[in-house]
């Protein structure tokens, strides 16, 4: 099956700091903001993917999801999906009760690439999101098939369910 893909992915953070124990007659304030957009197109090379995978769903109290990315995960077209590159990675913990944090690394045959060491993970806590990305050719996260291909998530609550979702974009080759 041919497929083609895109994705525009863009992350603006604006805050507005105000001075309100002034006594002046306006009110100093700053703005601080950072601003990103990358658009992707379909294929192998730089700026392109041709593989995505998504998700939202619980993960069991002390359980966890593997996402095993050469050869174990269907798209939505219903295709299996190996991925030999990773160029896009979207993780939220959709829970809203304090103390459901969701562990994104370690695990089995972990994505190593991502976070530089097996035993590394980041802790992500309710209604927090992490996303990254690599634009450009041979600088994505690489994908080694048995050793080093999943992506796996831990709640790390203990007794509550942890709901997420996770969007994966990654090259075949």
């Amino acid at each position: 099956m041919a497929r083609e893909a895109s994705a525009t992915m863009t992350v603006i953070l604006s805050a507005i700091l105000r001075d309100t124990a002034t006594t002046r007659l306006s009110t100093p304030q700053a703005i601080e903001s950072f601003d990103i957009s990358k658009t992707f197109s379909t294929g192998t090379a730089h700026g392109q993917f041709d593989r995505v995978y998504s998700k939202s769903d619980t993960i069991s109290a002390s359980g966890t999801a593997a996402f095993d990315l050469a050869g174990a995960l269907t798209d939505g077209l219903g295709q299996t999906i190996t991925m030999a590159e990773i160029v896009a990675i979207a993780i939220s913990n959709d829970a809203t009760v304090a103390g459901v944090d969701i562990q994104v690394g370690a695990g089995s045959n972990p994505l190593s690439t991502l976070f530089g060491n097996t035993a590394d993970y980041i802790l992500l806590k309710p209604g927090g999101f992490h996303i990254y990305s690599s634009y450009y050719d041979g600088g994505g996260y690489a994908v080694t098939g048995g050793s080093a291909d999943t992506l796996t998530l831990t709640n790390a609550s203990g007794s509550t369910a942890a709901p997420y979702t996770i969007w994966i974009a990654g090259r075949s080759a």
